[in-house]
C-alpha cells in the first residue's frame, strides 16, 4: 500500500518524504517507494540517496522500478566531492 504524505502532491524533498521512504524500504513496499519518487526531480532524488546510509540506499535502488536517471549519479558525486 502506497504511503501517504500529508499533501501527495507535493514534489518536495523533506523529512517526512525522506522518512516516508525509510519506512516504505524497510517494508519492502516497492510501490509505496515509485509513488513517494516519481514527483521528485532528479536532484531531490540524488539528495535522498546522500541522505540515508549504505545499506537503506541499496535497499531503495533494488526495490525502485525505474532505472537510474542519469542527471541522478552525477549530481550525487558532485555534491560529496567525487568525480
Amino acid at each position: 500500500m502506497a504511503e501517504q504524505l500529508t499533501d501527495p502532491d507535493e514534489d518536495v524533498l523533506d523529512q517526512d518524504r525522506i522518512d516516508a521512504v525509510l519506512r516504505a524500504v524497510e517494508a519492502g513496499d516497492s510501490a509505496a517507494i515509485d509513488a513517494l519518487l516519481d514527483p521528485l526531480h532528479a536532484a531531490d532524488i540524488a539528495d535522498l540517496l546522500e541522505q540515508i546510509g549504505g545499506t537503506d540506499r541499496r535497499a531503495l535502488l533494488r526495490l525502485w522500478s525505474h532505472e537510474i536517471d542519469g542527471d541522478i549519479l552525477p549530481k550525487s558525486r558532485k555534491r560529496s566531492g567525487k568525480r
